[in-house]
């Protein structure tokens, strides 16, 4: 198990992966003037997804970066209409076909999860410049339907 965590120093943001995010706390506190604190925490099963999450919201935010991971921190406000799925599913979209798409989609929303449609159209967009949030409607349309608070649903059942 790993963490991306996402740090203050007050005014300004760290995002971040550690395994013992506490303890990645203290070693940033060393020699910063700044109390630091945790502001989110998101768990992970592995280093591996950890880094693909990490990576996503550092070239999301790209804009807004101060220094190495250090970003602006009005954008956590941004962040925090993410939810921990969202930014698993964002993290990995691009190594999934079309099918383990709508798969992963389906059971998040199984489990209870809330799906925003337009969450990851935004973040794939920030990621990928040419990317055109259109080539996922007909996905979308085909097989989930928006509920009344534009969370996805599952069509028939």
């Amino acid at each position: 198990m790993s963490w991306v965590y996402i740090i203050s120093d007050g005014t300004d943001i760290k995002i971040g992966k550690a395994n013992n995010p506490t303890r990645r706390l203290s070693e940033l506190q060393t020699g910063n003037k700044n109390q630091l604190s945790i502001l989110r925490l998101i768990k992970t099963e592995s280093e591996k997804d950890a880094y693909r999450i990490e990576s996503t919201l550092h070239k999301i935010y790209s804009q807004h970066r101060l220094n190495n991971e250090w970003f602006k921190g009005e954008i956590f406000a941004d962040i925090q209409q993410y939810s921990d799925e969202e930014l698993h599913l964002i993290a990995t979209l691009e190594l999934k076909t079309e099918q383990e798409l709508i798969n992963i989609i389906t059971n998040l929303i199984k489990t209870g999860e809330k799906i925003y449609f337009i969450n990851v159209v935004k973040a794939l967009e920030y990621i990928y410049p040419t990317f055109n949030g259109a080539c996922l409607r007909p996905i979308v349309d085909n097989n989930f339907i928006f509920n009344d608070d534009y969370s996805l649903g599952i069509k028939n059942e």
